[in-house]
């Protein structure tokens, strides 16, 4: 049985710089109300390289309840016990290393490329923002050589609008492990969406991993290819996890 579905946003909740499919949302948050009394349905989450105010609201409009991950894995907070869990693998000295990389992304991406925003609410990982794919491209090549010169403890993602540097012990598939520990659901028990390479690893710890049309072919590898794009796509995936939820609940009860 599938107990949690946990949900990317970028490119799955919604599309970057779009308006949201406010008529999927509402349906997903009203199965989201169901999964309350029926345990034919999932409960959902989320998991994100957001921050965490930006994941808050989009928690908001779903009516998630259990905790969720923000910045890659390097947070979760608990809105039960209003508490943030920090991963634990950020000890001084790699926030300070941080620190210098963020400093030089600022001098040598974000002053050297216009209309590049750094996500500056962000504690655990370094991420900057650009509207151009092509732009993102090329940021996303400079950080990564800078990285594998000065900063091997990270790793690099991108999407078409946003470039992260991440802490590579503490990634999505950290986050979904860390939601296991203070849930108690079991990664078989969960499932996940996600578009890019970011997601990867989440994919590979979850029972269930999906990729949206509109998903990475990288993506693609480890997840159940979807036929809908974005917000559809979701709700498309938590049909199907439904689907699977009845038919395990009827074999259980045949035998």
């Amino acid at each position: 049985m599938i107990k949690l579905f946990v949900l990317d946003v970028d490119g799955c909740v919604s599309m970057p710089f779009q308006m949201p499919d406010w008529e999927a949302v509402t349906v997903i948050r009203k199965l989201q109300s169901r999964s309350f009394d029926d345990p034919a349905v999932p409960s959902i989450t989320i998991c994100s390289g957001r921050p965490m105010s930006y994941i808050e609201a989009v928690a908001q409009w779903l009516g998630v309840k259990h905790p969720y991950v923000f910045e890659s894995g390097g947070g979760i907070y608990d809105a039960n016990e209003n508490q943030i869990h920090w991963s634990p693998e950020f000890t001084r000295e790699i926030l300070e290393q941080q620190q210098e990389f963020k400093e030089w992304v600022i001098n040598e991406i974000v002053r050297k490329n216009p209309g590049t925003i750094l996500e500056f609410t962000k504690k655990t990982d370094v991420g900057v923002i650009h509207k151009n794919e092509d732009v993102i491209i090329r940021m996303y090549n400079s950080m990564k050589e800078e990285a594998e010169r000065n900063y091997r403890f990270l790793e690099l993602h991108r999407t078409e609008i946003s470039v992260n540097a991440i802490l590579k012990t503490s990634n999505k598939g950290f986050g979904l492990e860390q939601l296991s520990t203070i849930t108690g659901i079991g990664l078989d028990e969960m499932a996940y969406i996600g578009d890019s390479s970011g997601d990867i690893p989440a994919l590979k710890k979850a029972e269930i991993g999906f990729v949206p049309a509109n998903g990475t072919k990288e993506a693609h590898q480890y997840g159940i290819s979807l036929k809908s794009e974005a917000t559809e796509a979701v709700l498309e995936a938590y049909e199907k996890l439904i689907e699977h939820n009845l038919h395990l609940m009827h074999t259980n009860q045949k035998s």
